[in-house]
């Protein structure tokens, strides 16, 4: 099981890929189940692992559907409002946490952060070409008039 330098990047292997996407996922909910606590840096550093390994494995298979091509734009294209939303949803949920359920607030707050984060991106994230041509045509317009 080796690990190739490319281009400055680092990319496991194809089976410590495999492995470690087999067994990061057991250790990520085991560490849930007994901290009853989502951010912690134990936690954190175990879904890094994940995301970085997934992507690694990523690397070495080409997806021609265009069903998941689809899926993958669609959840890409709200990442952005997600990433600035989600730490607060959940931080205003915790809010009234009383540490018997946490893991449903959890659980709670992805679902609305998700459904919070796709409705701001609708107006803001998905409209940028929109937006981007009124700006263009209205600056346009401003420097023939000038």
């Amino acid at each position: 099981m080796t690990i190739m330098l490319l281009k400055h990047n680092i990319v496991a292997s194809k089976s410590l890929s495999i492995a470690f996407l087999l067994v990061l996922p057991i250790l990520i909910l085991m560490r849930l189940y007994i901290k009853q606590e989502a951010y912690d840096m134990v936690y954190a550093t175990l879904i890094i692992l994940f995301i970085y390994f997934y992507l690694s494995f990523s690397s070495y298979i080409k997806f021609e559907s265009m069903k998941l091509k689809k899926i993958v734009h669609f959840f890409a294209s709200y990442a952005f409002t997600l990433y600035l939303i989600h730490y607060s949803i959940l931080d205003f949920i915790q809010f009234f946490d009383n540490k018997e359920n946490s893991m449903n607030l959890f659980i709670i707050s992805i679902i609305i952060s998700n459904f919070l984060a796709l409705i701001l991106a609708y107006y803001t994230e998905m409209k940028y070409k929109h937006v981007r041509n009124i700006m263009t045509n209205f600056f346009i317009k401003k420097e023939q008039n000038a």
